[in-house]
């Protein structure tokens, strides 16, 4: 239990101009009732003993720490009065405000909450971000996390030159809605499908879904089509050939030969793919979905939109600390996606707000 009093704020405040605005302050506008449940429900908080701090306090000092990429003791020095009110931190009759110790919030964070809770924070921010975005455009792609060159676990990436891991993630617009941690050399079209499957229970609104060519597969094609009922932009490898089994004849010709199960060749397009996919044909189908992008003579002005996701990582990597240098195995992952879901929930409180541009967070502290 820490006490920061009037005079020591005085102390250690940092000389801050008048155009900049605490984190504190943005997050005092979020509406955390969702989140607050998700911790109750996940801390079992109705069947314990009352706890000191309460656990939104502790979500939000993780958050303001992880922004701040600052040690929790210069953070605490840096903490001013305004921002213990906008926090919530209680205050005591002599004007000194309980903040809760570095251990209190490990514990809170680490053992308490875990990798399995920010998981479930992940996936609720990306649901609230999903039910405010409309006609939004769906990216999928990898970025690599480096680590240490003496990092006994990760592996060496030959194409980025150094020892990583990696975050697959499902980008909507401009918002990140989930992630998954991988190893540095993992390919990136075995977690395709994985991403998918969750972001489908977000129900996004998506008009487009584009991946690079490193998602080049067929099932992936049939996958995400049969998903989200959209035609996935994938880049195509510059030898890509049409697919004789994935023509209209082709097409017809299986449906037509498995009538007994359902098959109608006077069914439309999309009844048809999905009663192939239903049936064994999930290949096929990829065909035929992979040769309608490489024949769309307007693909390459729908697919330059894409490089937005490289943008949202550079972005997300300079405001937050994505790295794993110097930190134990075990823990990776978990500081991963807590700077995940920092990002999300700064992004997404600016999203509430009605901002223009949620990435603009060049005027906070």
């Amino acid at each position: 239990m820490l006490c920061v009093s009037e005079e020591v704020q005085d102390l250690f405040e940092p000389s801050i101009s008048n155009n900049i605005i605490p984190i504190t302050e943005l997050l005092a506008r979020m509406d955390f009732f969702r989140i607050e449940t998700e911790l109750h429900e996940h801390l079992n908080y109705a069947h314990c003993r009352k706890w000191i701090y309460p656990p939104i306090l502790l979500f939000k000092l993780l958050l303001v720490l992880a922004f701040r990429k600052q040690s929790y003791r210069r953070l605490v020095k840096s903490l001013t009065i305004e921002d213990c009110i906008a926090l919530g931190i209680q205050e005591m009759e002599n004007g000194e405000f309980l903040i809760p110790s570095a251990s209190n919030v490990h514990d809170f964070g680490y053992n308490r909450l875990g990798l399995e809770c920010f998981t479930k924070i992940m996936y609720l921010n990306g649901t609230i971000a999903s039910q405010n975005i409309q006609n939004g455009h769906g990216m999928v792609d990898s970025t690599p996390i480096e680590a240490s060159r003496y990092d006994q676990f990760a592996d060496y990436n030959p194409h980025y030159s150094c020892k990583m891991y990696k975050m697959h993630i499902f980008h909507l617009n401009e918002f990140p809605l989930f992630e998954i941690f991988s190893k540095g050399n993992d390919h990136d079209a075995p977690h395709a499908i994985p991403l998918a499957e969750v972001v489908i229970q977000m129900n996004p609104r998506m008009t487009t879904i584009q991946l690079d060519g490193g998602y080049d597969s067929f099932t992936i094609y049939t996958g995400y089509w049969k998903m989200f009922r959209i035609l996935p932009l994938i880049a195509p490898s510059e030898n890509a050939v049409i697919n004789k089994d994935g023509t209209m004849e082709r097409i017809d010709h299986w449906v037509n030969k498995m009538w007994k199960k359902g098959g109608n060749i006077r069914d439309s397009i999309e009844d048809k793919l999905l009663f192939l996919s239903n049936n064994g044909r999930e290949r096929q189908v990829g065909m035929f979905l992979r040769n309608k992008n490489i024949i769309k003579s307007d693909f390459k002005n729908e697919y330059k939109s894409r490089g937005d996701c490289e943008r949202t990582h550079s972005h997300m990597k300079r405001m937050f600390n994505f790295r794993v240098k110097w930190i134990q195995n075990r823990s990776k992952e978990f500081y991963i996606a807590l700077n995940f879901i920092a990002y999300q929930t700064v992004l997404l409180a600016r999203m509430l707000n009605n901002e223009a541009d949620i990435q603009d967070l060049s005027k906070y502290y």
